[in-house]
């Protein structure tokens, strides 16, 4: 999908501002992964790909592309960067975007998030376009439930001038074991001149060694005959098939809107490659790669597992002498949750969580983010550690 994006706007007329810096970053993604490497979670790949593209309802193109892509989470903060080179029959085009986020410490359910994200295009021709955009967001997250609203904008350049954009956001997410959905509505304004509304659906599921996703995206609004395709509903499949830790086979299809902020057509793809990960397998399969005895968290003395009501989970630890437990894991995004403490002094923690194998780590008063006792550990390039927890 990344390739069929710069593919379809390669004849775009020439902008004012080169974005090669941020197509530098996109590549140099693998490699930078070292200098992050006390973030709580990185992830870093490499697809080769080779994509089929129609767009403007005429045109068609064929490429074979390179793309990057790096983002590393800590606790209140996520940095992303991507890039794709792609070569078509006589000539080359690229992208890059780099994004960041910082997150407020968790008020009961509620935090909020600042974002930027930078990006843009070049072609070998000399033509380019550029967005930079930035968001406020307010979240309300529960147990594998949870809710957010945000404005903001920014500008962005078609390549022969800029223009204002000015941006909302509210969505819902759903995440239980292998599935996670999310739905959202994005009213937008470009100018003074359109104004449209996107209402998106999106959910992946993970079956075995493979995963699965779907994206359906309806348009009400604005309408430019100009930038081809009068379609008002897109939508795309694309699975992922896991043969190693580090090697997937890739394969996508459907179509995508037009983007009237950088004036970009709307079209068709179909796109097939490989995924190499740079860093511990993106896809966790802790099964599949080299175990070792765990290094138990300070102070956690026993970990347990119980079933609740309606086929959620009830993680328990005992930790004597506690003030504060976390958790974060796969199954949390990663996000630390704070264990309620029991009159008989255990710590838990209440989730959907279907069977499965997952990933996680516990924070004791504060400290470090470490595995809890009795279960093994999954070790990266870096050192970095995480539990193994089964759920039947």
């Amino acid at each position: 999908m990344i390739i069929a994006a710069i593919i379809k706007n390669f004849h775009l007329t020439s902008g004012r501002v080169s974005w090669s810096i941020l197509l530098a970053a996109g590549l140099a993604a693998g490699s930078s992964v070292p200098a992050v490497a006390t973030a709580q979670r990185v992830v870093s790949s490499l697809d080769v790909q080779e994509t089929q593209l129609r767009y403007a309802d005429s045109l068609n193109a064929t490429a074979t592309g390179l793309t990057p892509s790096f983002r590393a989470g800590w606790d209140n903060a996520i940095v992303s960067a991507s890039g794709t080179f792609a070569q078509l029959a006589r000539a080359w085009s690229a992208n890059g975007s780099v994004g960041a986020s910082a997150f407020t410490p968790a008020v009961g359910a509620f935090s909020a998030e600042l974002a930027a994200t930078l990006g843009g295009s070049e072609h070998q021709d000399g033509n380019r376009t550029g967005a930079a955009i930035g968001m406020a967001r307010l979240h309300l997250d529960a147990a594998g439930l949870g809710a957010w609203v945000g404005a903001g904008g920014g500008t962005t350049s078609d390549g022969s001038r800029w223009r204002s954009v000015r941006e909302g956001e509210a969505g819902l997410w759903y995440a239980n074991g292998p599935v996670n959905a999310t739905l959202t509505v994005q009213p937008t304004a470009v100018d003074d001149s359109l104004r449209y509304t996107d209402m998106a659906a999106e959910g992946q599921w993970r079956v075995g060694m493979l995963d699965l996703g779907a994206v359906a995206v309806t348009r009400a609004g604005s309408h430019l005959p100009a930038l081809g395709t009068g379609a008002r509903a897109w939508g795309s499949v694309s699975a992922v098939a896991w043969l190693l830790p580090r090697v997937a086979l890739l394969a996508s299809a459907g179509t995508y809107p037009v983007d009237y902020t950088q004036g970009f057509p709307g079209g068709r793809f179909v796109s097939a490659g490989v995924r190499i990960s740079l860093t511990r397998s993106a896809r966790q399969v802790p099964l599949m790669v080299k175990l070792k005895p765990v290094a138990t968290a300070a102070g956690v003395a026993e970990l347990q597992l119980a079933a609740g009501a309606g086929g959620r989970r009830i993680l328990r630890l005992r930790v004597p002498g506690a003030r504060t437990v976390e958790v974060n894991g796969d199954f949390t995004g990663w996000a630390p949750r704070t264990l309620s403490r029991g009159a008989d002094g255990w710590y838990s923690f209440e989730t959907p969580l279907s069977p499965g194998i997952y990933q996680m780590n516990v924070r004791v008063d504060g400290g470090k983010w470490l595995p809890p006792p009795s279960l093994t550990t999954v070790t990266d390039e870096f050192g970095g550690l995480a539990a193994v927890l089964i759920v039947p």
